[in-house]
């Protein structure tokens, strides 16, 4: 992410999933008339999964601003989040056990959870959709009852077919997930996924430090 390096803001993202759902949110709100995050001087990197903590480290060492943006589904010990507030790095995610699929499904309205799973398909295909759902569910569903007949008892059992089946692992379809079909109702969202998102951006609304590099490379 060499673009990184250039913005004295940095949120590491854990994977694309999370990068998506940063551009999505920006490219509506931008839409909207507002600035992007990138003219606070803020700037996403892919924290590469496994490798996303000891990345905001790096930045965070280097003197950069750092936000570290990931899910919940794996535990790490106290003394990891403890290591990463001390170099000053601040971490946003989900409620503890959530997957970023988890917490999408969990919370958005149910009139719109075909929408994602329209998404899905296109990304991933119909048969492919239907069968993860027929697989975790145990034969108890299938995508057009998921479409046709959705209940919040379904809401656990679809973010797990998400994760698992990697439905939005990937910048384009989390970006649709988030700017066609949460943004617009993002009032009428649950808090599981909107209360982080909501403070990651105050985060970054928060980034008044932008460096002016002269002619003679020093900065001010």
């Amino acid at each position: 992410c060499p673009e990184a390096f250039l913005a004295p803001n940095v949120i590491v993202c854990e994977g694309k999933t999370e990068v998506g759902l940063l551009r999505g949110r920006d490219l509506l709100l931008q839409n909207q008339g507002h600035r992007s995050i990138l003219a606070p001087g803020c700037i996403w990197a892919d924290g590469g999964g496994s490798s996303m903590i000891e990345r905001a480290k790096i930045f965070a060492r280097m003197g950069y601003r750092t936000a570290l943006f990931m899910d919940s589904d794996v535990t790490y010990g106290a003394d990891v989040y403890t290591d990463l507030n001390t170099l000053g790095v601040t971490v946003f995610r989900w409620h503890d056990g959530y997957s970023t699929e988890a917490a999408l499904f969990a919370s958005v309205p149910a009139a719109q959870v075909a929408n994602l799973l329209n998404i899905a398909c296109e990304w991933r295909s119909e048969d492919s959709i239907d069968g993860k759902i027929r697989h975790v569910s145990g034969g108890q569903h299938t995508l057009q009852s998921c479409r046709n007949n959705f209940n919040d008892g379904m809401r656990p059992m679809l973010g797990q077919c998400a994760g698992n089946g990697s439905w939005f692992k990937d910048i384009e379809p989390s970006e649709r997930a988030l700017r066609e079909v949460i943004a617009p109702i993002w009032q009428y969202t649950g808090p599981l996924f909107t209360g982080p998102l909501d403070a990651l951006w105050a985060w970054i609304m928060a980034s008044n430090t932008v460096q002016v590099v002269d002619n003679n490379g020093g900065q001010e």
